[in-house]
């Protein structure tokens, strides 16, 4: 008899104190939403304040393993986690553009149409024609010299027998990408400050 009332006991005593007892360990996600957000919000500070490419490479890293480590605890695309994703997307299309703005590589701006990491501002930029930059040139005394110097370049390939209106037009089409590149980081930032608010907005 001893052995079913050891038994029985055990039972009993399991069935009283299951609820006192420590459960299996479980990672919740608000620890990690609170460090991605607080994260994006730091890296907005810095390119509000001013920032240099090399000081914004390793701070845009940091944010992105804080990001990572939220949506890894995701498991069902709600509206904060896909603003978090959209938000680290847009301030790593910023780096990329930057990077092709410091080594001139206009032929980016293709990549960004296909991927403008749904910032509008950006996408304005992408559809402006050359003619629409020339206004926007001539609104610096610094614009109105670099609006001049593409139009000589134009017209000295537009000249006598060497005339090739196709390399023109790829040569104005460059210089469209290259005044895009070189607006692409304020406009990213901006989109991502937006979407940042937005995420300040979102009921948690």
């Amino acid at each position: 008899m001893k052995p079913v009332l050891t038994a029985r006991a055990s039972l009993i005593t399991a069935l009283v104190l299951s609820p006192l007892l420590p459960g299996p360990v479980r990672v919740t996600a608000a620890p990690h939403e609170e460090e991605a957000v607080r994260s994006l919000k730091a890296l907005r500070s810095v390119s509000r304040i001013g920032v240099g490419f090399r000081d914004y490479l390793p701070r845009l890293h940091d944010t992105a393993i804080a990001v990572d480590r939220y949506l890894d605890t995701q498991r069902s695309p709600t509206v904060l986690p896909r603003l978090v994703r959209q938000a680290m997307k847009q301030y790593s299309l910023a780096a990329r553009a930057w990077e092709a703005k410091i080594h001139d590589v206009p032929a980016f701006a293709n990549a960004l149409r296909g991927d403008d990491g749904d910032c509008p501002a950006l996408r304005a930029l992408l559809d402006r024609t050359l003619e629409e930059w020339r206004v926007r040139l001539d609104e610096s005394p610094e614009g109105r010299l670099r609006w001049q110097t593409i139009q000589l370049g134009l017209r000295i390939l537009s000249r006598g027998s060497q005339a090739d209106p196709e390399r023109a037009r790829k040569i104005e089409q460059s210089e469209a990408d290259r005044l895009v590149i070189e607006s692409a980081v304020d406009a990213l930032w901006q989109c991502a400050s937006r979407t940042i608010d937005e995420i300040e907005q979102t009921p948690r």
